[in-house]
């Protein structure tokens, strides 16, 4: 959450530089944006002039105060309150991710933008010599883009964007922009002045094609046995931990209050005196210290001694992304795997890949993409190794090659953990499209990078004609943060192959909720749409609506806007169903407190005072069964628990919200409140799966 205004920022980057080289006039009547009947430039010249510095930084932060405004209003679904009112870093979260998009139309709508439209006036139509001279252009503007100083000048716009928005402190706003400024360079040269993709736009060239999903499932599915899990029956527990942001430079006694992303560690001396001094277990506006991992891990080990099975959902690494390093990381990386070998070793960590393992976060170029410099490619070698306490050779080498990989718990049980941020829309290499001979790769429109959807539906058609059962983990949760044609294409193979998926699992969110998979595309009580579509691979839009699958989402094992937390399934190990799930989570302010306590009767300074096993005290939360009055967790009944809870004013229904909300706040410790439009919105959400679905359709 700590990257949303960051994003802002790294967006304006690329509306500087395409200000800067695309420029149309040196005149000041020409607005700095334009509506849509704005001309565009006279003659079909180039560059004619260059605004002044002044006026680009002040289009750049009209671009950032109007997104700003128009995600911000009314918002409160996922934007718990900072202790820092005026640096509140997580107030955009829901809509950060549509950020590039709406920089994107901003680029190409704006005036300065160098569109060779006056040929389309003097030679109208598509292809053709206007369409060379089209392209011809824009490879122009391409090799003008790709020079020291273009990225000179993009850096240094950046910073003063930043700094002018009090996007950040200085220091974050300088090492955000050092750091991602060379994968912004390259995207965007292969984006926006890209030269074919530039002129089809333009109503130039003819469209670019983007490369049809190429998927094929058996259309023939077997009957899918609906009886419910027994809750008494041969249960198994598995714990599902994600999302820890371990931060390797947390210091007991530091800056707790801070305008940073994070705070707790060590940063630039500004003269503001100590208000809130960092506790030994975590603070709600910081990540995780390691004393708080090695506390949850020493409480899973004594309360759990029956589990052999953890999933471990990704996100590993602190919010420092204005500062991250590769070997910082996979240090860091290694230490968390030793740890978890350490104190429960006889225990199988699965893994799945989160955004903020990459450097820089969000950014996971696919494998395709050959430039070694952009290649993240040494974070899949480098966990594969870490990772090989628990995995045999065939997964270390499906991990290394694309970050994905499938694990044997038994022969009747797999795990497969899917790299899905090459769904990712915050990852920006899935925009770029670049035209240099067998470097064409991405693009958003691409339906499957690295053909991770592919190798997924292979994966559990071969565990169906087995008779094996699947628990899928993945970072990113699909009804929210990845592209449409990846979401609804990763929902169509999970409902044609329901009878095998035990239930996805995943994280991302910090929140304790969940989401429904629903079979058929019709809304209940609705006449279905008669016939098949065959674009689908695998359509069943002429059924009813019916819930089928469980998206698990766990909450946060990091302190940041809330308490560590981790979740406990139990299982039917004769069904592989989940029955029940449990949080277990741990009030660190009561941990804080009583070291607190300690450093003042001894008279120690409270990074000096001595900490003990017991002053962070884990406590187990209510289980959804008995907590909401379930017969256990399957689709069906999810489903209607969170129908049951929209009905404000339904004295039942406004009780099972509550509860509901307290534990998808993490035991809601900074007292948000959620309104009616931001009930309506969350018991939605618990009811669709895929990115493009809307409260209408569900």
């Amino acid at each position: 959450m700590g990257l949303i205004r960051l994003r802002t920022c790294l967006a304006l980057v690329a509306a500087a530089l395409f200000a800067v080289l695309t420029v149309a006039s040196a005149s000041a009547a020409v607005p700095l944006a334009r509506s849509a009947s704005t001309p565009i430039i006279p003659e079909d010249d180039l560059i004619q002039g260059t605004f002044s510095r002044s006026e680009i930084q002040h289009w750049l932060t009209d671009i950032a105060e109007r997104w700003m405004a128009s995600r911000s209003a009314g918002e409160t679904l996922d934007l718990p309150g900072s202790h820092t009112p005026d640096i509140d870093i997580r107030r955009f979260h829901r809509h950060a991710n549509y950020l590039p998009e709406f920089v994107m139309h901003e680029l190409f709508e704006a005036a300065p933008l160098a569109n060779p439209a006056p040929l389309a006036v003097r030679a109208p139509g598509r292809g053709g010599e206007t369409c060379l001279q089209c392209q011809a252009k824009s490879r122009a503007l391409q090799e003008a883009y790709f020079t020291p100083e273009v990225g000179d000048f993009m850096r240094e716009m950046a910073y003063e964007v930043c700094l002018k928005l009090k996007i950040y402190p200085p220091h974050v706003c300088a090492g955000a922009v050092e750091l991602f400024s060379p994968a912004a360079i390259e995207i965007i040269g292969h984006t926006v002045f890209e030269p074919a993709e530039r002129c089809a736009r333009l109503a130039l060239c003819e469209p670019v094609m983007s490369p049809s999903l190429n998927i094929t499932l058996p259309m023939d599915k077997p009957p899918v046995d609906y009886t419910p899990p027994n809750p008494r029956g041969n249960i198994k527990r598995i714990l599902h931990l994600t999302d820890l942001h371990i931060d390797h430079l947390y210091a007991t006694g530091l800056e707790a209050d801070c305008p940073d992303p994070i705070c707790c560690r060590p940063r630039p001396d500004d003269g503001t005196p100590l208000s809130r001094p960092a506790g030994p277990f975590g603070d709600y506006n910081c990540d995780a210290p390691m004393l708080l991992m090695e506390s949850m891990l020493e409480y899973i080990r004594d309360e759990f001694s029956d589990v052999d099975t953890i999933f471990w959902t990704g996100d590993i690494p602190p919010h420092d992304v204005w500062a991250s390093e590769k070997q910082a990381y996979l240090t860091l990386m290694d230490n968390m795997a030793e740890l978890f070998h350490t104190i429960l070793p006889n225990v199988t960590v699965l893994g799945a890949i989160g955004n903020h393992e990459s450097v820089p976060a969000d950014l996971f170029p696919p494998v395709s993409y050959q430039k070694s410099e952009f290649s993240i490619s040494w974070l899949y070698q480098e966990l594969a190794q870490q990772w090989s306490r628990w995995l045999g050779p065939r997964a270390q080498e499906q991990l290394r090659h694309g970050g994905s990989f499938l694990h044997e718990l038994d022969s009747k049980t797999l795990v497969l953990s899917l790299n899905d941020e090459v769904c990712a829309t915050h990852n920006l290499w899935l925009r770029m499209k670049d035209d240099t001979p067998g470097a064409e790769c991405c693009r958003e429109e691409f339906p499957d990078p690295d053909e991770m959807l592919g190798w997924l539906a292979r994966e559990l058609g071969a565990a169906e004609r087995r008779g094996q059962r699947v628990f899928i983990l993945r970072h990113i949760p699909n009804g929210s943060g990845c592209h449409p044609n990846w979401s609804q294409a990763f929902r169509d193979i999970l409902i044609r192959f329901e009878g095998v998926v035990a239930g996805v699992f995943s994280g991302h969110t910090h929140h304790d909720f969940f989401e429904v998979y629903y079979r058929g595309g019709t809304a209940e009580g609705s006449n279905p749409p008669s016939g098949v579509d065959p674009s689908r691979p695998w359509d069943d839009s002429h059924l009813p609506r019916e819930p089928a699958v469980v998206g698990f989402i766990a909450p946060s094992g990091a302190p940041l806007d809330g308490m560590p937390s981790f979740r406990v399934y139990d299982v039917d190990w004769d069904t592989r169903k989940v029955v029940n799930f449990q949080v277990h989570y741990a009030d660190i302010a009561q941990g804080n407190a009583v070291v607190a306590a300690r450093a003042e009767a001894l008279n120690l300074p409270l990074d000096q005072t001595p900490v003990f096993p017991g002053d962070l005290h884990w406590i187990a939360g209510p289980d959804a069964r008995a907590h909401y009055g379930l017969r256990d967790v399957s689709a069906v009944q999810l489903d209607a628990l969170a129908r049951r809870m929209a009905r404000i004013g339904d004295p039942e229904g406004d009780d099972l919200f509550e509860r509901f909300y307290h534990q998808y706040r993490r035991q809601n410790a900074l007292g948000s409140v959620c309104n009616d439009s931001c009930r309506n919105s969350l018991t939605c959400r618990l009811r669709y799966s895929v990115t493009t679905e809307t409260c209408a359709a569900v």
